[in-house]
């Protein structure tokens, strides 16, 4: 009498065959591409308004130092657009970007100096045909201030203070008794600057000792 081999459990045959069913379909999941590494690049370089020359660097991958110049203007950094609205790169950070030649454009900071601005809080001080005014200074525009100047008939007509450069200063050659409005400007290289507002003030002296008459 023979003996057959006893059966494995209905549901131990059921498990196994979901196992492998599983096993399968894992293996037929499509495995996604490893994401794209930015390697170096071809870099090319715009002055953007400056001079000089600065040759393409191939499989560079940092901004380099800007060797171009612009007179009134300094460097500030490199940029994708001409107008600054792209990707902005500070020399020696690394370029990432999908194109494998990127332009960058020289972006420039104005150095360019101006008028000064007027000064202000005029306060006069009356003295024998002459007037002491104190002022805060304005902005000297990015140019020293060589000179202030006045003008006693609201701006028509200017004239320079006497010497000095720093609050306050003198005006001189004045009719004691008579009062003035006065406007103070600044002057650089660039030219005059605009008149403050006006401060008033009467030159006066003490009187003359008086006579005696026989």
């Amino acid at each position: 009498m023979s003996t057959s081999a006893p059966r494995p459990p209905f549901r131990a045959i059921i498990a196994a065959v979901i196992s492998i069913a599983v096993m399968t379909a894992s293996l037929m999941v499509p495995i996604a591409p490893a994401a794209a590494v930015s390697g170096c690049k071809t870099l090319v370089f715009n002055a953007n308004g400056g001079s000089g020359s600065m040759g393409d660097q191939g499989g560079s991958c940092r901004a380099p130092n800007n060797s171009y110049t612009r007179t009134n203007y300094t460097f500030s950094k490199w940029n994708t657009a001409s107008n600054g609205s792209g990707t902005s790169w500070n020399p020696g950070e690394t370029v990432v970007s999908s194109s494998e030649t990127v332009t960058l454009y020289a972006q420039w900071t104005s150095t360019a100096s101006t008028t000064p601005a007027a000064p202000t809080s005029l306060l006069a001080t009356p003295g024998n045909a002459t007037a002491s005014i104190a002022f805060s200074a304005g902005s000297d525009g990015g140019s020293t201030i060589t000179k202030y100047q006045y003008s006693t008939d609201n701006g028509s007509t200017w004239t320079d203070t006497d010497a000095g450069t720093t609050s306050p200063v003198t005006i001189s050659s004045l009719t004691n008794g008579t009062t003035y409005s006065i406007k103070l400007r600044a002057y650089n290289t660039n030219g005059a600057g605009t008149g403050s507002s006006a401060v008033s003030v009467t030159p006066r002296t003490i009187p003359a000792a008086p006579t005696i008459t026989s």
